[in-house]
């Protein structure tokens, strides 16, 4: 990155910012000028609220599933989901020096995508999949994982947060971190 992260603001200066919105009146209650559809979220009128260090958490579960569903779907490289697209290589080109990586346009004004060393090859993927789909667990442990795999379009779809964090947490991070150490 090239410039410096911005500077730690404390609760009461964010109060102070919150309050300082202004209203656009012809939108409702909870639009505010300048800020499109943004609003102030009740806790801000907890009276202690400002004061907290941390003035939310994050849910640790659905974190877990946003984690891991961007792992496998980057490392599967499902075209229609993975956030490794066009767009995200051209800003890498310049951000990053790894071009390697980098798009190259093509003689019909397309674009090739090269493929990463962390996508998973058909074979690795077949692999992956097969393993998922003869996953079993004790009854009440796990919902059924096997059901989102798809074998015919190499997917994994329909996975639950709690699917996720069963996943993610097996001794051996999925078979990612096998096939990943083999490439």
């Amino acid at each position: 990155m090239r410039s410096p992260a911005p500077n730690r603001l404390s609760g009461e200066q964010i109060h102070q910012q919150v309050k300082a919105l202004v209203p656009n009146e012809g939108k409702g209650s909870n639009a505010f000028l300048e800020f499109g559809k943004t609003h102030i979220l009740g806790l801000w009128r907890l009276p202690y609220f400002e004061k907290l260090l941390i003035r939310h958490n994050i849910d640790v579960m659905h974190n877990e599933k946003n984690m891991g569903e961007a792992v496998m779907v980057t490392c599967m490289d499902m075209s229609d989901r993975t956030k490794d697209n066009v767009k995200a290589r051209l800003d890498l080109a310049l951000i990053c020096d790894r071009p390697l990586y980098h798009m190259r346009e093509k003689s019909n004004g397309g674009w090739e995508r090269p493929r990463a060393l962390f996508c998973l090859s058909r074979q690795q993927k077949v692999l992956v999949l097969e393993w998922l789909k003869g996953l079993k667990f004790p009854d009440m442990y796990a919902a059924n994982i096997r059901r989102g795999v798809n074998l015919s379009d190499l997917k994994i779809t329909g996975l639950k947060s709690h699917d996720y964090h069963i996943v993610t947490n097996m001794p051996p991070f999925m078979p990612f971190r096998v096939i990943l150490v083999i490439v």
